[in-house]
C-alpha cells in the first residue's frame, strides 16, 4: 500500500491500529490486547474479540491468505501445498449436485474405454520422492523386499516405498489441472468406472 508505514509486531501495543479485511474492504481496527505466548516471535493479538496469532512475522490465524500457502515449502504452486505426509481422520471431496454444473454421465461405451485404458496403459510404480534424501538406492521390485504390517519397506532401511502412478504415464482423465499430479478423487472414480464395466462383462457371460 502506497505511503504505508510498516511496523514490526514486537513494537505494537494496545490502541495500535492494524489492517483487517472485512467484506471485501480493507479496514483499520484497534488492538485491545497483545501479548507474547511463550515462543520466540509468537504473539496473540486481540482485535474486537478476535484472536490473531503471529509467528515469525506471519499472520497465521483468523486471516485471509491471498495466493498459495506452503507448509514445509517456500515455493507453493497450489492453494495449499505441504512438503511431507499429512495425517487426518478423513478427507471429503465436495460433491453435491448444487455445487456442480455441466454434469454429464458416462455411457456404456465410456466404461468400456476406461477399462481398456486401465488394462493396457496404466502402470503402477513404487518409488521415493527426490526430497526423501534419507531413502533410496533400492531399484528392485518392492515385493521382493521386507513386508511388515502392510507397509512395503526398502531393502536399504526402514524407508517405506511409495506406491502410485507417474503423472507423465497416467491417463489424462485422472491428472490434476496442471498435469503435475494425480487427482485421487478422479482416480477413484476412474477405477469405479472400470469396475462397473467388469461387472457388466461378468454378468453377460454364459455359464
Amino acid at each position: 500500500m502506497k505511503n504505508t508505514k510498516w511496523t514490526k509486531v514486537k513494537n505494537l501495543g494496545v490502541s495500535s491500529k492494524i489492517a483487517i479485511w472485512e467484506d471485501g474492504n480493507l479496514l483499520w481496527d484497534e488492538i485491545v490486547s497483545i501479548k507474547s505466548v511463550g515462543r520466540q516471535r509468537v504473539y496473540d493479538i486481540e482485535v474486537a474479540n478476535s484472536h490473531n496469532f503471529v509467528g515469525n512475522g506471519i499472520l497465521a490465524h483468523n486471516t485471509y491468505i491471498f495466493g498459495n500457502l506452503g507448509v514445509g515449502t517456500t515455493t507453493p504452486t497450489h492453494k495449499l501445498e505441504v512438503a511431507g505426509d499429512i495425517a487426518a481422520t478423513g478427507f471429503v471431496n465436495l460433491s453435491t449436485r448444487e455445487a456442480k454444473k455441466d454434469v454429464v454421465y458416462l455411457t456404456a461405451d465410456d466404461y468400456e474405454q476406461v477399462l481398456a485404458k486401465i488394462s493396457a496403459n496404466v502402470k503402477v510404480a513404487s518409488y521415493y520422492y527426490n526430497s526423501e534424501s534419507e531413502c533410496g538406492g533400492d531399484s528392485s521390485s518392492p515385493y521382493q523386499g521386507e513386508d511388515t504390517g502392510g507397509v512395503i519397506l526398502s531393502k536399504e532401511g526402514r524407508c517405506a516405498r511409495r506406491l502410485g502412478l507417474i503423472a507423465e504415464e497416467a491417463p489424462l482423465e485422472v491428472l490434476s489441472a496442471d498435469g503435475q499430479g494425480v487427482d485421487l478423487y478422479k482416480l477413484a472414480s476412474f477405477t469405479l468406472a472400470g469396475v462397473k464395466e467388469l461387472v457388466g462383462q461378468f454378468n453377460g457371460l454364459s455359464v
